[in-house]
């Protein structure tokens, strides 16, 4: 029981930086414009440097008005994902601490649901790359694998502290009613 207490606490610690890293780094894809410049594309930005000199725009500047879609699935998962990283260190917290507030959706419920959010997120930010950006040297930056990981990291910590919770619920309803205790 305490191995799966702890794994499940690392995943749900371990995700939440994941995500926040994630969201917060301007890294998702990368590459060279012309002869002496890069560009880095973020969820919300893109900078440009030149010869040293760099500028960073909202990543709209990129998508253009028929990419739209593109810069707005990029600022929801920037925000979801901030949301995400925070809820999964408070389940955590929570349960560490031996808290079980009385709240309309649980803790973990809420991890759960906003992990999947951002892996959904994540691929549908993923897809909707204008194709201007296929086939110009733009690889995969440092930010896309610990944001996809770390929602399923998420995802699978949120299960795995439900079913611990519900278990230490169970033991406890059988030991107010005076029969065995089941572990």
């Amino acid at each position: 029981m305490e191995k799966k207490r702890n794994m499940a606490l690392g995943f749900l610690f371990g995700a939440a930086v994941l995500i926040a890293f994630g969201v917060l780094y301007r890294d998702w894809w990368s590459g060279q414009i012309f002869h002496n410049g890069e560009v880095s594309i973020g969820v919300r930005s893109v900078q440009f440097c030149v010869e040293g000199e760099c500028e960073t725009q909202p990543l709209s500047v990129l998508a253009g008005t028929e990419h739209g879609g593109w810069a707005t699935t990029g600022s929801i998962l920037f925000f979801v994902g901030l949301a995400t990283s925070l809820i999964l260190a408070v389940a955590g917290g929570l349960f560490l601490a031996g808290k079980d507030p009385k709240l309309p959706m649980a803790p973990t419920t809420a991890s759960f649901l906003l992990s999947a959010a951002v892996v959904i997120l994540t691929f549908v930010f993923v897809m909707l790359k204008p194709k201007e950006l296929h086939g110009t040297g733009m690889q995969g930056g440092l930010s896309l694998f610990p944001t996809a990981g770390g929602a399923i990291l998420g995802v699978l910590g949120s299960v795995m502290l439900a079913k611990l919770r519900a278990d230490q619920d169970r033991v406890a309803w059988q030991a107010s009613l005076g029969g065995p205790e089941a572990g």
